[in-house]
This record gives C-alpha cells, structure tokens and sequence, in this order.
C-alpha cells in the first residue's frame, strides 16, 4: 500500500492531467544569471499578463480572459536555477504560440534565455509532462504549483482577430526568428527524448503535427 504522499502525489498529477492541455513549455535564465524568486517571479508574471493582453486585449483581461495554464516553479538540482514548467491551452494555432511565446520572453528580459535554450511546443505525452512539472514535488510538495501564475477560464476567452500578428509584432524579429529555427529541433529532440524515455504500449499518446 503506498504512503499519504504517493497517494497525493497520484492526485495531483491525475488533477493536472484532467484539463486536456496541448502545449509544454519551459521558460528559463541564461546560464550563470540567475535572479532572486521575487525578481523572477514579477518577470514571469509580466511576460504572462503581455502574452494575455496580446491575446485578448486589455478589456479581456480585465475582464478574466487570460490563456489557461499551470505554472510550476522549479530550482534545479542545486537549487540555484528558477525556471518555470507550463501545460498550456493555446487559443491560437499551436505552433503560432509556441515560437511567440519563446520570442517574447527572451524580447521583454534580457535576463530571459535565448529561444534555442527554452523549449516550448506542442503536448506529446499528458501524463509524461504532469510527471515532469511535478519532478521537484518531493522537495517542495504542492509549494511547486505557482498558483499566482496559474489560470483556469469559467467563461468563453474571445480571442482577438489579430492576436498573432500583434505577438509578431512584440518582438524582436532576431528572437522570432531564432525561435522559428529551433522549433523544428526541440521538438525533434522532445520526440526523441519520449521515445527513447518514457514511452509505453498502454499509454494514449497525442499526436504532434
């Protein structure tokens, strides 16, 4: 019989799983440059409520609509390296909002990791990225769950005609297009990596376009 926190931990991951996500991402520092959790935690929230407000304009957001996500804070093995793990639901075309998404964060921080070092794309695996949001779950318990950058809409999100265009153009195009390039690679690589890794018979894998 397993213990109280196998069980939780269990719940948790079957809570994540539920909502039906199909991007993951990582947005991270550049190596060696790494800042304080309440430094990195007001750009994290600032490069989430631009992508909103691009998104659904500002009335939208005052008014709740904002892309739905789950944002887990992570440290790294030597506890020097915040980052953030997401499960995203993009209201845009998926990959149009992967390569933006990676543009932008690196466009508004200079702190931000170049695109080639972030690594957000379409969901292959639900249960596989829940795991993997939750790897630092043993050290921090639920405390990994960022609940000031999670969201989860009650209501319909009516996204602007000219979303992605205003997101190409909040960005610089030297990130846009780096972002464009490593795409392919990542999720090359991601592929691989739930191949090679993780992969099983009984599991019910989504296809990746």
């Amino acid at each position: 019989m397993g213990t109280a926190n196998d069980k939780a931990y269990t719940a948790y991951k079957d809570w994540i799983v539920e909502h039906n996500w199909d991007v993951f991402g990582t947005l991270n520092f550049k190596p060696k440059l790494k800042p304080n959790i309440d430094v990195a935690q007001k750009q994290w929230s600032s490069v989430w409520n631009k992508l909103d407000q691009l998104i659904y304009g500002r009335t939208g957001v005052s008014n709740g609509m904002r892309v739905e996500r789950f944002v887990f804070t992570q440290f790294g093995s030597q506890n020097d390296n915040p980052h953030i793990h997401f499960l995203a639901k993009s209201p845009i075309n998926t990959k149009d909002f992967c390569v933006n998404l990676n543009a932008l964060w690196k466009t508004e921080f200079p702190a931000a990791a170049a695109p080639v070092c972030n690594e957000i794309l379409p969901l292959i695996h639900d249960e596989s990225a829940a795991k993997y949001s939750l790897h630092e779950y043993w050290r921090n318990n639920s405390e990994t769950f960022n609940a000031q950058l999670s969201h989860l809409s009650e209501k319909h999100a009516q996204v602007r005609t000219d979303a992605v265009d205003r997101l190409k153009r909040s960005s610089k195009q030297l990130w846009r297009i780096q972002a464009e390039l490593a795409f392919p690679n990542h999720n090359r690589l991601a592929k691989a990596r739930f191949k090679q890794h993780v992969a099983k018979p009984h599991y019910n894998k989504r296809q990746v376009p």
